[in-house]
């Protein structure tokens, strides 16, 4: 299913207002400011995910990742390179300096830590569309952000969907090396039409 672009715009503001309080978040948890990006949105197929992410950044392989259902299903991520996730991990955790392994206990605060601010995202997002979401536990998983969506399966992500609607918002936690990506993967099946209810309720 193609979206307009008035829907894709109204996803991009909704997903902002959601990312927007989910960097809040992050930068109470590090105590460093976060710089964002403003969330890009696309359609794309699941196995050209990586390539939609674009070449401008760098490959993300450590992921938080989040499934929520309702009328609409997908998945939420809290993507980063290896190296930037434990840089992060240790400004959070009080890990030593030196260890830069993704360790149990690193790992440990850095899914709780995801949990944190995926849940600002989507709680914002069923906020704005009016929704409930069930939530699936969040999991960290290794891989690439194409791989972490096609193998965590959610209910109309990747089964059975070849197409996914992604949005995405690059952050960067100033005077650090740490970075990364929000990121967002809907079933584009239900989500035109509460796209189009939003619109309807948006004063011209």
């Amino acid at each position: 299913m193609n979206l307009d672009a008035d829907q894709l715009d109204a996803l991009a503001e909704v997903v902002n207002i959601g990312v927007g309080r989910a960097a809040a978040s992050l930068h109470e948890l590090v105590d460093r400011h976060v710089r964002l990006t403003e969330t890009e949105v696309s359609v794309c197929r699941i196995d050209q995910v990586d390539q939609t992410l674009g070449d401008g950044c760098l490959p993300h392989d450590v992921s938080v990742v989040q499934g929520f259902q309702g009328q609409i299903a997908g998945k939420a991520l809290l993507a980063f390179p290896e190296r930037s996730g434990a840089t992060l991990a240790k400004l959070i955790g009080d890990s030593p300096e030196d260890d830069e392994a993704l360790e149990a206990d690193t790992a440990g605060v850095q899914e709780e830590n995801g949990n944190i601010v995926l849940n600002r995202v989507l709680g914002s997002l069923a906020n704005e569309f009016g929704e409930n979401f069930h939530y699936t536990e969040p999991t960290l998983a290794t891989g690439s952000v194409g791989e972490v969506i096609a193998n965590h399966e959610v209910r109309g992500v990747a089964a059975g969907a070849p197409t996914c609607l992604l949005a995405d918002a690059h952050f960067h936690v100033e005077e650090t090396s740490g970075g990364g990506s929000l990121l967002l993967a809907f079933n584009t099946q239900q989500l035109a039409v509460l796209l189009d209810r939003l619109l309807d309720a948006t004063p011209a």
